[in-house]
């Protein structure tokens, strides 16, 4: 019997292609619209994410300017600094390379609510890890506080400023050489942005707001930015640093409370034999005033450097009424010997009609003394603290001519003006000022001297160092006479690793050669070390200083960074000096 086929009816299979198709354009349709609300909601997170990030990482550049402020005090500026960069490249290398980018896009939201925990307990650590300064030293020092306390928020705010790229390559089809081309031009983007915001935050802006108040204390601006953090980024971990918290506002010495600095004299004065007088973060750094009771002299501090000092009690046998204060250092008092320095002996000189200019105060020794003797004397110091300072406690006389001013400015500014003596003292912290040794800069300042005057320059360093030949070398270039005098007598075993010490260069504008008259008894002003120190003794010889064979280099505005490089040995070395100068533990409780 035939079978019974089954006829295919046209039109209903027509109807059923339809419905086929109008389904499809529909599920089309949807998933269209869902890939573009994803797409736009991908665009809004990658923007809002990059924003919070780059805001993240512009927060944790400032907080690197503070940090490593708050470690000259106990290393000094150079050596806080003597590595960071490389730390920081490092950093930024980890952070893009560590993980995966699925891993960087799912822990960068974890990582980023452990940054205000982080930044609020960097004091905290900071504080304990100062006292372990003198077993670090000046190298390892700064490098291992930061790795504990900083160097972590850089970390994780750097793995979260690289997360929102992963946001850009979803949907992509990139090869990996072009994913790797991003990320290493995202890093390297990221990476300049943060050097140059932490320079300019530690060149410009840290200077001015700095020591305005107790918020503006280091110390407090580590809280400040650790709170900033805490608001850009909530944490239900925040509890975890009322510890640090309570550490900072009533136990950590370093913070300018009444109660903090009280405990800082108490500790200063029980384990130490000091005791503190003043203190006030300033332009130039961490001031104090500090007073050691055992052997009854005071000193003026500024960051890991002491600028002078004074006997409260000159020691037995030293006893003598002065007219003016007794320094315990004599590198000050031979700065005084411009006034012997005899460019024409066949005039006689009247000080009460001549006139200093005194560039860098410190505690005033020089200024002092020239104004004992009736000079009319201008000082110019560009920290207004140090100036109030040595009024208050190391007694300069108030009828002088006191600048607060940058010494380029002042020098720029008053070219009519003209001096018989100049002493140029503005040694701290290791090293010397970059742009006040420049060839032009001492152009203008013999621009300023009267033909028969004279200049004294203070330099403290390694005499064979090239820092010391590089500025000897420009001293030359812009005054032809000049002799050299060393506050120590030279070590007898030649070549030596390191003959660390304060010199003065003495200079005339004349092409002639110059001596020094014997003082008579007015030259010392009834002062012991004047007696014994004033006539400068150990002179060196400027062979040693000749362009020909020498590592030095003519010091130039364009070339001056040289002279950084070259400081960074002599700040290390400098740093050991100043442990022996001061016992560990006044440098570490500031």
């Amino acid at each position: 019997m035939p079978s019974k086929r089954k006829v295919r009816n046209p039109v209903a299979s027509a109807d059923r292609n339809s419905i086929y198709s109008k389904a499809r354009q529909e599920q089309l349709r949807l998933q269209s619209q869902k890939l573009a609300a994803g797409a736009l909601t991908r665009a809004r997170l990658s923007s809002s994410g990059i924003f919070k990030a780059f805001v993240l990482l512009l927060l944790t550049a400032v907080c690197s300017a503070v940090t490593r402020r708050s470690l000259s005090p106990v290393y000094g500026s150079i050596p806080a600094s003597l590595y960071h960069a490389e730390a920081i490249g490092a950093v930024f290398i980890l952070a893009w390379s560590a993980s995966t980018m699925f891993t960087r896009w799912m822990v960068s939201k974890h990582l980023a609510r452990c940054l205000p925990l982080i930044a609020f307990w960097i004091p905290t650590i900071q504080y304990f890890m100062f006292a372990r300064s003198s077993e670090l030293g000046a190298i390892w020092g700064p490098l291992v506080t930061q790795s504990v306390s900083f160097y972590p928020l850089l970390l994780c705010s750097a793995v979260v400023a690289a997360a929102p790229l992963d946001y850009f390559y979803i949907g992509r089809n990139d090869s990996p050489n072009m994913e790797r081309v991003i990320e290493a031009v995202a890093g390297s983007v990221l990476y300049s942005i943060f050097r140059l915001t932490d320079h300019y935050f530690s060149a410009s802006v840290l200077p001015r707001v700095v020591g305005l108040g107790s918020l503006f204390a280091t110390p407090s601006l580590q809280t400040l930015i650790a709170g900033v953090f805490a608001l850009l980024v909530p944490s239900r971990l925040l509890f975890l640093v009322i510890p640090s918290l309570i550490h900072s506002a009533f136990f950590n010495l370093h913070m300018p409370f009444p109660w903090t600095t009280a405990a800082l004299n108490t500790t200063l004065q029980t384990n130490l034999e000091y005791s503190l007088l003043a203190r006030q973060e300033s332009l130039t750094g961490y001031i104090s005033v500090l007073d050691n009771e055992k052997d009854h002299f005071r000193v003026l501090r500024c960051d890991h450097s002491v600028l002078g000092g004074d006997w409260l009690r000159p020691p037995p046998g030293h006893e003598h009424t002065s007219k003016v204060r007794e320094p315990v250092y004599s590198v000050f008092v031979m700065l005084e010997a411009i006034r012997l320095i005899e460019v024409d002996s066949s005039i006689p000189r009247d000080d009460t009609s001549e006139n200093a200019l005194v560039i860098g105060l410190g505690i005033g020794t020089s200024a002092t003394a020239l104004i004992a003797h009736g000079i009319n004397t201008t000082t110019v110091e560009i920290d207004p603290v140090i100036r109030d300072y040595a009024t208050e406690y190391f007694a300069l006389p108030k009828n002088h001519n006191s600048v607060i001013q940058d010494a380029l400015t002042f020098v720029d500014d008053n070219q009519n003006l003209s001096f018989n003596y100049i002493i140029h003292d503005v040694f701290t912290g290791g090293a010397e000022p970059i742009d006040l040794f420049t060839y032009e800069f001492l152009s203008k300042v013999a621009g300023i001297l009267k033909p028969d005057g004279a200049i004294a320059i203070n330099f403290a360093g390694d005499v064979a160092s090239p820092t010391a030949q590089s500025v000897v070398q420009t001293v030359k270039a812009v005054f032809p006479s000049c002799r050299i005098f060393r506050e120590d007598k030279a070590p007898e075993v030649a070549n030596v690793d390191r003959d660390f010490t304060n010199m003065v260069i003495f200079c005339i504008k004349a092409n002639s050669a110059f001596s020094f008259r014997q003082p008579v008894e007015a030259d010392f002003l009834e002062s012991h070390a004047r007696r014994h120190y004033l006539l400068p003794e150990h002179e060196v010889n400027l062979s040693q200083f000749s362009s020909r064979g020498s590592k030095g280099v003519l010091l130039r505005e364009g070339n001056a960074e040289v002279l950084g490089e070259l400081q960074k040995e002599s700040a290390v070395n400098h740093w050991s000096i100043m442990r022996n100068v001061l016992p560990h533990g006044v440098w570490e409780a500031w």
